[in-house]
């Protein structure tokens, strides 16, 4: 690595550190999760250490969300089998939205598949097998 990449580096990890520490809430934070003080920064502001982990602190917070959110996605992925299952062939697909003073009952139509709505129309399906969401325009389920 030559002279000025590292002045460029030295250059850029001061100035994240002057934008670090320009925000109460935000320099509280990184002071909280380094463990460094005042003095410190002012003791070692030119030691390369220091100035890497400047650097790095918005990597590892980055890669900390990205872990939890990935945790939390192959959680509930694993929780909610249902987003697996797929509608036995030949099943009536309909979906249904609530709205706030009536139902919208919708379904596919099995010769042409596009979706079709009759108002004022509600069918019982007997002897087959059906599937589809449930849906909410402006209420909440």
């Amino acid at each position: 690595m030559s002279s000025d990449d590292t002045n460029g580096a030295d250059t850029l990890a001061l100035n994240a550190l002057v934008w670090v520490l320009a925000e109460p809430d935000r320099a509280d934070r990184f002071l909280a999760l380094t463990g460094l003080e005042g003095d410190d920064i002012r003791g070692r502001i030119t030691d390369p250490a220091l100035l890497d982990g400047v650097l790095a602190w918005p990597r590892m917070t980055v890669l900390v969300a990205l872990v939890v959110l990935a945790s939390l996605f192959v959680y509930s992925h694993w929780r909610t089998p249902g987003w697996l299952v797929q509608p036995p062939a030949g099943a009536l697909i309909v979906s249904i939205t609530a709205h706030m003073w009536w139902w919208e009952v919708r379904y596919r139509d099995p010769a042409t598949h596009g979706w079709r709505m009759e108002p004022g129309r509600h069918a019982i399906l007997v002897g087959g097998s059906s599937a589809g969401p449930f849906l909410s325009a402006d209420i909440a389920l």
